[in-house]
Formats: structure tokens, sequence, C-alpha cells
């Protein structure tokens, strides 16, 4: 009886453990077969999605870079405008400060020469006699000058023709040096 018991249960065993077998395959297979089918439900239906997608996208950023290539193109020239009048106002600003320094030093010089000369009108309208106002080369001529016009009375006129005279005089001397 133990073989014969020892069959039926391998039967039944064998059985049991096929129809599980056949039923784990199954569910296991069915659900495979689910998800296989749904995936590859879904890429079919989302594909055409994802596509549309990618392409709207595709065309909105080749429309965005058209439109701000556009735009640069068109301010371009506008910032060379502006790029060469700040230039131009920076040098015409540059130059209208070298041409008051210059005219700044200019009337510093005339200053100076309208000061020397007015010294000097005022330094012979002093003088008393005592020094020479001018050069050694000149002061014999305006010694004698001065004497002459200072026993007639007019030492004040004479004091104005001798620098006048002095003026001349140096006005010559430049001549002269210049012309060598």
């Amino acid at each position: 009886m133990g073989d014969w018991f020892s069959s039926v249960f391998e039967s039944l065993f064998s059985f049991l453990f096929g129809w599980i077998k056949w039923l784990a395959n199954t569910i296991v297979n069915g659900i495979g077969d689910f998800f296989t089918g749904l995936i590859n439900f879904l890429q079919t239906a989302f594909a055409g999605v994802v596509n549309a997608l990618k392409s709207a996208f595709e065309w909105l950023g080749n429309l965005l870079h058209d439109l701000l290539q556009a735009v640069l193109n068109l301010l371009q020239p506008l910032t060379q405008f502006f790029s060469g009048l700040w230039y131009f106002i920076t040098q015409a600003l540059a130059v209208i400060v070298l041409v008051l320094k210059v005219i700044l030093g200019l009337i510093g010089v005339l200053f100076s020469i309208i000061g020397g000369f007015f010294n000097t009108v005022f330094s012979f309208l002093s003088w008393s006699g005592s020094s020479t106002p001018v050069n050694s080369v000149f002061s014999g001529g305006f010694n004698l000058v001065m004497n002459a016009f200072s026993q007639m009375g007019g030492d004040v006129i004479a004091g104005v023709l001798a620098v006048l005279i002095w003026i001349l005089a140096i006005y010559i001397l430049f001549k002269v040096i210049g012309s060598n």
C-alpha cells in the first residue's frame, strides 16, 4: 500500500504544483502582458503628444531665436550710433577743455605782460635817478633823456617817452635778433 499511496501522493502533488505553476505563470504572464500592452498603448498614445509638444517647443524656440536676432539686428545700428555719439561728445569735451586751457593760459600771459608793462611804467614814473630801471645796455641813453627832460621840468612826460623809447628799442632789438 505504500507504493500506491506514494504514487497517488506524487500524482496529487504533481497536479497541484503543476496547477500552481500554471496559475503563477498565467498570472505573471498576464501581468507582464498587461503591462507590456499598457506600455505599448501609452507609447503609442503619448508618442503623438510628445512629438507634438517637441515640435511646438522647437517651433517656439526657433521663433524666439529669430525674434531676438531681429531685435539685435535692429539694435546694432542704434548701439553703434550711440557709441559713436558718446565718443564724439567725449572728444568734443576734451577739445573744449584743451581750448579753455589754452585761452586761460593766454589770458594769464596777457595779464602778466600787461602787469609787467604797468610795473615798468610805474617804476619809471616813480624813478628818482638813484638806480637804473632798465638793462645796462640802455642805461646811458635813458639817463641822458631823463636828465634833459628833468631840466625842462617834464619828469612825468619824460618818463612816459623814455618808456616808449625803451619799448621801441627792445622791439628793434628783437627784430634784429630774430632776423639772424
